[in-house]
């Protein structure tokens, strides 16, 4: 058994850009797929902000998203493959059902290709001014695709239940 490498670096909410987030990340032996900037329109004027930083882990692709009002959102978006004929109202429900729990599931719609599309998103509160241990960060990304793979395992269930007319609660 390896020796667990402890990650000592301290950074405020303010300091936590994606490219810091990479380097934690990568610290930690998280692969970080790459960093998208944003980019927007102010005064004629193009401005930037941060972005989202893109890891994939297990095979699957995660975002973190820093911002400048005191949080950091972490998601996970999927395409509902048997779910194209699925009422709205149905899928709108499901979603519903999962904001019960930390990790909220947001219905996105249709995609281009047809599918129904969801979201599984997270926000952590960092107060202004607090630190942000890169260790605590890691655990809250990891307890985060925990719970996400925990509700994605109950996905098909919780729509079974809604179709057949029940409440999944």
């Amino acid at each position: 058994m390896l020796p667990s490498t402890r990650i000592y670096m301290e950074l405020t909410l303010k300091q936590l850009s994606p490219e810091n987030i990479k380097l934690i990340l990568e610290a930690a032996s998280i692969t970080v797929e790459k960093i998208v900037p944003i980019k927007y329109e102010k005064d004629s004027e193009t401005q930037k902000c941060w972005g989202h930083v893109w890891v994939k882990d297990d095979g699957s692709f995660w975002r973190i998203t820093p911002t400048d009002d005191e949080f950091i959102q972490f998601s996970y978006g999927f395409d509902a493959d048997g779910e194209q004929n699925t009422p709205e109202m149905v899928l709108l429900s499901a979603s519903n059902f999962f904001d019960m729990f930390p990790v909220h599931l947001h219905y996105k719609g249709k995609n281009d290709a047809g599918q129904q599309s969801f979201e599984f998103v997270y926000s952590q509160i960092y107060p202004n001014g607090r630190v942000i241990e890169a260790d605590q960060f890691i655990q809250t990304f990891r307890t985060f695709q925990k719970l996400t793979k925990k509700n994605m395992r109950n996905f098909n269930t919780v729509i079974d239940i809604i179709k057949e007319g029940g409440e999944a609660i």
